[in-house]
């Protein structure tokens, strides 16, 4: 096992804490915005909030890939 880098920290941590979020129904208030395979920004919120646990579990998972890959200089097993 070694040290996840700090953004990828970084990012799992802000995934975690939108999904925990979500699941809790706190409310987040995203500016109206036009994203071109969305289409209108209003239906992020409902879709996060249907599926809070999967935002949570890719943030565990991310997070378990960083700690448990190899890193360059790491020793080959004999």
């Amino acid at each position: 096992m070694r040290r996840p880098g700090i953004l990828i920290f970084l990012f799992t941590l802000i995934l975690a804490s939108v999904g925990v979020s979500e699941h809790l129904g706190v409310p987040v208030n995203i500016p109206e915005a036009q994203l071109p395979l969305i289409g209108s920004s209003k239906e992020i919120p409902s879709f996060l909030a249907a599926h809070s646990f999967w935002v949570v579990f890719s943030a565990w998972l991310l997070l378990a890939i960083a700690v448990f890959r190899r890193g360059k200089g790491a020793a080959r097993p004999a």
